[in-house]
């Protein structure tokens, strides 16, 4: 048995923020997920994609 345990992440994903149109995320928080993707590549499995990238409540992507 083989399980990823993370920290909740109240958004979920970065395609239901993208996709829900229920949050709006300005030029400098895509800036910021960027960064925050970009950071986690040295760890991220290779699916990267919108819905495996988890947001927290102030949409910062989770590394």
């Amino acid at each position: 048995f083989m399980a990823l345990v993370l920290q909740y992440m109240p958004l979920g994903s970065l395609e239901g923020c993208l996709h829900s149109g229920a949050h709006h995320l300005n030029l400098f928080q895509r800036l910021d997920i960027r960064v925050d993707v970009a950071c986690a590549l040295e760890y991220l499995h290779c699916d990267l994609k919108s819905r495996n990238i988890l947001l927290d409540e102030s949409k910062t992507a989770l590394h």
